[in-house]
């Protein structure tokens, strides 16, 4: 019996090691990715606050089409670039054809949800008056152009 107690003895400290070693490599791993996902929220709400007029247009569609998802152009250069920033997230891989280019469905990425509101996007608490209305229809997105 005292032949096989030093063999494996050392198996158990060496498989203990590895063990102790993965422990430590998947801990580090979460963590940064915990750190990546922090940072990419943080950079999409910055981003959100520092939206131009193009890009609050294109999000407006949101409200005046009344919907969650809406189709969109992806090559857009405003829709691309509020898709790279991460404020807003392509639905589907499917697409409609137009003479924009293919739209997506796309929606709103879940971190944007909870802070985006009409004001976020120069819209008043209230119903639109005749000449809000007609401010929206001025400052709609060139991709989507049609009555309220």
């Amino acid at each position: 019996m005292d032949t096989y107690g030093v063999p494996i003895g050392i198996a158990f400290v060496l498989s203990l090691s590895i063990l102790i070693v993965e422990i430590v490599v998947v801990s580090h791993k979460r963590l940064g990715v915990s750190r990546a996902k922090a940072k990419a929220e943080s950079n999409t709400l910055l981003a959100l606050s520092q939206l131009d007029e193009q890009e609050r247009a294109v999000l407006r569609e949101y409200f005046v089409q009344g919907q969650h998802t809406i189709y969109m152009p992806v090559a857009d250069p405003v829709v691309a670039g509020l898709l790279d920033k991460g404020i807003l997230r392509q639905i589907r891989v499917m697409y409609k054809k137009s003479i924009h280019g293919p739209l997506v469905s796309i929606s709103l990425s879940e971190t944007v949800k909870p802070f985006f509101n009409r004001a976020t996007v120069d819209l008043p608490d209230h119903d639109l008056t005749p000449e809000e209305k007609e401010w929206v229809m001025q400052n709609r997105p060139s991709f989507t152009r049609r009555r309220l």
